[in-house]
């Protein structure tokens, strides 16, 4: 079983654990976050540390356990050093560019859900689709001649994938908290590729209604 496939498997887990304790009332969390945001893997080292925004919304279906969605935006620069490796030749080498992905994850979310307690612990999985898109170019001088190289034309591309996170809230669970919570996010890249793997580490707002 692949990492993908374990993602999918705990996320309908998590689905499955929150049918089982009915609240007697629903109530809604939406929250605004952000933080930075780190690719990782072999493939691609070549990007510096960006940052992330997200919003989210649940409505809770039980005392501990949510539906609902989350959307999010990363953005990375070029790492100037690695892509001028690919360009030995050139002069006065400048690079530029960047990766954007934005995220529409369907997601469930549990949680502790203890009232009376300023601190509280969730988990949170999602499902969906990751749109990305890259433009990379560098500029430099052949034997004082300008040159342009182009690595990626800016083309919005979507993938499949999954994210799946914890964190803690702090705070009142019946007005709103701050949430702190990495997240963790495999995208499907292609046949031809290795999945596209990327962290973000977020502090956010949330507002319990």
């Amino acid at each position: 079983m692949n990492f993908t496939q374990k993602l999918i498997g705990a996320a309908f887990a998590v689905l499955l654990l929150g049918t089982l304790n009915p609240a007697s009332a629903q109530q809604m969390t939406l929250d605004v976050n952000g933080g930075a945001s780190q690719p990782i893997g072999s493939n691609y080292d070549d990007w510096e540390t960006g940052y992330s925004l997200g919003a989210s919304g649940f409505i809770w279906v039980a005392e501990r356990f949510a539906i609902g969605g989350r959307f999010g935006y990363s953005k990375w620069t070029p790492n100037e050093s690695s892509f001028s490796e690919a360009v030995e030749d050139l002069l006065n080498i400048d690079v530029s560019g960047s990766t954007t992905i934005l995220e529409i994850l369907p997601s469930v979310r549990i949680r502790t859900a203890y009232e009376d307690s300023p601190l509280n612990f969730f988990g949170q999985a999602g499902l969906g689709l990751y749109m990305i898109k890259t433009e990379t170019s560098i500029k430099g001088e052949l034997v004082g001649v300008p040159v342009e190289t182009v690595f990626d034309d800016g083309d919005w591309i979507g993938r499949f994938g999954a994210s799946l996170g914890a964190g803690i809230s702090i705070g009142s669970a019946r007005s709103f908290t701050i949430d702190i919570f990495p997240l963790y996010n495999l995208v499907n890249a292609g046949s031809d590729e290795s999945a596209f793997q990327y962290f973000t580490a977020n502090v956010g707002l949330s507002f319990h209604i």
